[in-house]
């Protein structure tokens, strides 16, 4: 039995966030797109993200998730996650209850550096990353880049603007293999930029919901 443990959680860590600009085709096609947002999709900037939570208020955790773009949805725009693995069943539950958020639970396996990582299920892999970076880092704030997030879970919609900052650097993919089955194969699609967080502080406070 896992505890429910409400908004607003605050995280701590690191991690990786690969930016993309998908088309609305490979959207439409590849993206695991809930009926919700069925031709919705608006462009913006697609995102992977990689993270490794140090703290939580269920402790700590990794997590692998995917973000399309934006999209239109009650005449606003919002952005979604699509999809999202994490390690632990605690995040799962409350990661569902709490935001809506379609988690699933996957392993992953990491360096000390966090500069190579795989996620996989009882064995089958879903993901092989390695990256290096640059040595400058610079500050990173969610002011900058505001992501409304709205998600669907039990005939609710969930909205949540979550608050983040901390230190970034380039980085460079090295190696990016993903299995298609089971998350968005972008291997093929062109990164505009990839980023290391470093010390970052994340709050997310309670959504609001509409029936």
């Amino acid at each position: 039995m896992v505890d429910k443990i409400s908004a607003p959680w605050n995280l701590k860590g690191r991690g990786y966030v690969i930016i993309y600009k998908f088309n609305k085709d490979f959207v439409k096609d590849n993206c695991s797109l809930p009926p919700f947002l069925n031709y919705r999709f608006n462009g913006g900037f697609g995102a992977i993200m990689i993270m490794d939570y140090f703290e939580s208020n269920v402790g700590p955790y990794q997590e692998l998730l995917f973000i399309p773009g934006k999209f239109i949805y009650n005449n606003k725009k919002y952005y979604s996650i699509t999809k999202i693995y994490v390690s632990s069943m605690e995040s799962v539950v409350n990661g569902k209850e709490n935001w809506g958020m379609p988690k699933q639970f996957a392993n992953f396996n990491f360096n000390d550096d966090f500069s190579k990582i795989s996620v996989d299920i009882e064995g089958i892999n879903i993901l092989d990353f390695k990256a290096n970076y640059r040595h400058l880092k610079f500050p990173l704030s969610t002011k900058l880049v505001p992501l409304p997030l709205v998600q669907r879970y039990n005939k609710k919609d969930y909205y949540t603007k979550f608050f983040g900052k901390g230190k970034a650097r380039f980085a460079k993919v090295k190696k990016l293999k993903i299995n298609s089955t089971l998350f968005p194969k972008v291997e093929d699609q062109r990164r505009l930029f990839s980023l290391r967080i470093e010390d970052f502080n994340i709050t997310f406070p309670k959504a609001d919901l509409q029936f």
